[in-house]
């Protein structure tokens, strides 16, 4: 690389790394020695009820370097167990798709030897409402629909008290990444957080942010940061909610 694009590609990260911070700052992630969280004071601790219908899609109400204003209900609550997070695919699988049906195609990956089965064609419709029953202290049933009928249901938990901690009517998680990533500066490393609890109105709100660290060879240069806060309004259950759809 010649001096000239090393020093340009230099010159943009540093704007970058203007907007995100000068120097590392330690990730405030549920449990990290930042946060003065240690999930063993909150084994016990009781978790929030998040019985209730609302609206399939949240929207955006502050955020920073997001460019979702959107998100659909099933990216709210963690998987947990394997099977859930089966379930869970199943059910966006079965997802309206207004401009046709989609199909399954191979893509050539990497040298082009090897492929992938990717979905082509067709988009979502999400869903209208999502009922959510609370299963248990640490798990949930959450059933998804459209006025016509249910689309389908699967199941989310939280039960690692580890990684999951119950403090002030929250559920927090967080924690890096595994391993770490280079770009053609350096080393990167990845921490994320989230939070999702209700509000005084019943609605629930999904808080989930990001920090990535980034390095010029072995020299920690800043780090950039985004957030988001999603709510998903509290609605009445439709009559169709807990009838087939068509």
């Amino acid at each position: 690389m010649s001096g000239t694009a090393w020093g340009a590609k230099v010159a943009s990260l540093m704007t970058i790394v203007a907007l995100g911070g000068c120097l590392h700052r330690s990730p405030t992630y549920a449990g990290s020695r930042a946060s003065g969280i240690n999930p063993a004071d909150y084994l016990h601790a009781p978790c929030p009820d998040f019985s209730g219908t609302y609206e399939g899609i949240g929207t955006l109400v502050k955020g920073g370097n997001v460019s979702e204003q959107y998100l659909a209900f099933y990216f709210l609550f963690p998987d947990g167990a394997p099977q859930n997070t089966e379930e869970r695919e199943r059910v966006r699988r079965n997802h309206i798709r207004p401009e046709g049906l989609p199909r399954w195609v191979d893509m050539p990956i990497g040298d082009g030897t090897r492929s992938k089965r990717v979905q082509v064609g067709g988009q979502f419709k999400e869903a209208d409402y999502a009922k959510v029953t609370q299963e248990g202290p640490r798990s949930l049933e959450i059933t998804l629909g459209y006025k016509s009928g249910t689309i389908g249901t699967y199941h989310s938990d939280y039960k690692d008290p580890e990684i999951y901690i119950c403090k002030d009517g929250k559920v927090m998680s967080g924690g890096p990444a595994p391993g770490k990533t280079r770009s053609d500066m350096g080393r990167t490393q990845w921490f994320g957080q989230q939070s999702f609890y209700k509000d005084g109105n019943g609605d629930l709100l999904l808080e989930r942010g990001s920090q990535v660290d980034m390095n010029v060879l072995f020299v920690p240069i800043g780090s950039v940061r985004s957030y988001g806060i999603y709510r998903f309004k509290r609605v009445s259950a439709p009559e169709s909610a807990l009838q087939p759809s068509h």
